[in-house]
């Protein structure tokens, strides 16, 4: 298994950079790995970790 470094930043200076319509989807990549970061509402969140 490889390891990931993810390059961070904080939320508030990217959303400058992004379409200003629609919904997205935050990731990086490499050669070997795509990481992907989608953030839901706490709602949806404790209702997927319920159940499973």
């Amino acid at each position: 298994m490889s390891q990931v470094n993810l390059i961070t930043e904080p939320y508030l200076a990217q959303t400058d950079r992004w379409p200003r319509l629609s919904r997205h989807i935050l990731a990086q990549f490499d050669d070997v790995s795509v990481v992907v970061h989608q953030a839901y509402n706490r709602a949806i969140g404790h209702f997927a970790a319920f159940h499973g």
